[in-house]
């Protein structure tokens, strides 16, 4: 048995049931197919729900195959809804455009009851969202339906609306806002006031638990904030400001400013909506958290306020100064930079490092030279250069291997030697050697002249150049040598 005629070319039927459909079916028709369709003066409105048939579509062509026999195709296309079709398979009428804004506008009145009221506040419970569902609720997919009767068939098309104006939008009111400001202004003076009064547990009940998750906690203690306060007390909060973040509706900022010992001091707190707190929106501890990697710290044992710490961790810390040590190795110390000096420990007068948290952007930790063993090391240097420059001995064990006096011939007890004027202003900036650490080395280049008496009683004159001075304080004395540079 052949093909029926719109079988044979769907298209091609299609344009013919387009032509004579009704205007919304020749609209969609129309995006389907890609073809323009000729203007037509706009019908008149359908005074009843049930449309009229339409006239006669053209006759369809003849079946390419005459030798097989085609039952004769309809010469009107079924009306719409067709009488037979069951109710269930009715389609009603498209609405009129004026119609379609009022469904528009109710979308958007919808979209405006789906926006969350103002967060309860703190111990009351609260809507929660996870960061991963901000793009689903970010555009509303919408899906319909479509049911198409053709030659007694139903066809059924899935139209997918992907339009950001019908998406709903989560725009909180002014007073919204302003109640949200509130209580984000709260909680973050409720933190700050909680570490004032070196209450711990207090301050932590702002955080959300989440952020002490994988990371040291042992600061987080009441005997640490009480060391930092009576270091350097935190006094006269005030939250400047709280901006909410436009990409992402749980998060928010709050520049907060307050005297640090007395000084201005100013920090931007984190503000998160996360899930797994009970009270909606907490601080989010500074993750420029306190790290000592084990590439340097490995068996130093740092402590801070004489708590160790350990190292590769994250080390979490509230706002204020904190004292850096290392028992074991007192000659060793942190790094200065922005954020990081040094200083004396509060409680032997020790040298320690003092970090102020949270951290700046561009500070970091990395191992140094306490000020005591910078000292003693530039001593201990100058002591061994005092000695190389006064010994009137051709061999001189500051002089780099082969370069000493002796090496041109120089007669011991003949040599007279003084720094050279270009070497002789010296700044040691010493740095702890990797893999020991009780050795302190400075790169740096120093020289001496010198004039003697050479063999065979001729007048001879050169220059010697040092190696790189080392100074050993794990033998608990400075024991100074020069390392040969070849």
């Amino acid at each position: 048995m052949g093909d029926f005629p719109w079988q044979k070319d769907p298209d091609r039927e299609r344009r013919t049931w387009r032509r004579s459909g009704m205007p919304w079916q020749r609209d969609a028709e129309d995006d389907a197919l890609g073809e323009p369709e000729p203007p037509v003066a706009p019908a008149p409105a359908p005074e009843s729900q049930d449309p009229e048939p339409h006239e006669a579509a053209p006759q369809p062509d003849p079946p390419r195959e005459p030798a097989q026999e085609v039952p004769e195709a309809p010469q009107t296309p079924p009306a719409y809804p067709p009488e037979a079709a069951s109710p269930e398979h009715a389609v009603p009428a498209p609405a009129a455009p004026p119609q379609r804004e009022k469904k528009k506008s109710r979308k958007k009145r919808a979209a405006r009851s789906m926006t969350p009221a103002s967060p309860a506040p703190r111990g009351a419970s609260a809507a929660k969202r996870s960061p991963a569902k901000k793009s689903s609720t970010g555009t509303k997919v919408g899906m319909g339906v479509a049911l198409v009767l053709v030659g007694g068939s139903v066809i059924t098309g899935i139209v997918n609306s992907l339009g950001d104006d019908d998406a709903p939008t989560y725009e909180r009111t002014a007073e919204e806002e302003g109640d949200l400001r509130q209580q984000l202004t709260d909680t973050v003076s409720g933190y700050f006031d909680a570490i004032m009064e070196a209450d711990a547990a207090r301050a932590l009940t702002y955080v959300d638990p989440s952020d002490l998750e994988d990371a040291d906690g042992s600061l987080l203690t009441d005997d640490v904030l009480a060391a930092a306060q009576d270091r350097a007390p935190i006094d006269e909060i005030t939250v400047a400001s709280v901006d909410f973040d436009p990409d992402y509706r749980f998060h928010a900022t709050a520049d907060v400013t307050y005297l640090l010992r007395g000084e201005d001091t100013t920090t931007t707190v984190d503000l998160w909506n996360h899930a797994s707190s009970d009270d909606g929106w907490s601080v989010r501890l500074d993750s420029r958290s306190m790290m000592f990697p084990s590439t340097m710290f490995e068996g130093l044992r740092p402590t801070v306020y004489g708590e160790p710490v350990e190292v590769d961790a994250q080390v979490l810390a509230f706002p204020g100064e904190y004292e850096v040590a290392f028992p074991d190795s007192p000659h060793l110390s942190l790094v200065t930079m922005p954020g990081i000096g040094a200083g004396t420990s509060s409680e032997d007068g020790s040298d320690v490092a003092v970090v102020t948290f949270p951290l700046g952007d561009d500070a970091y930790i990395d191992l140094g030279v306490s000020a005591s063993a910078q000292a003693a090391f530039t001593e201990a240097v100058m002591a061994s250069i005092d000695a190389c420059v006064s010994s009137a001995n051709g061999d001189s064990e500051c002089a780099r291997a082969g370069g000493s006096a002796a090496h041109d011939g120089a007669v011991d007890g003949t040599v007279a030697r003084h720094l050279d004027e270009e070497f002789s202003d010296l700044d040691f900036e010493p740095r702890p050697v990797m893999g020991d650490q009780d050795r302190l080395r400075e790169i740096t280049t120093v020289g001496a002249e010198y004039e003697a008496t050479c063999d065979g009683g001729v007048e001879c004159s050169g220059m010697e150049f040092f190696g790189y001075p080392n100074v050993d304080f794990g033998t608990g004395s400075a024991r100074v040598t020069w390392e040969s540079i070849d």
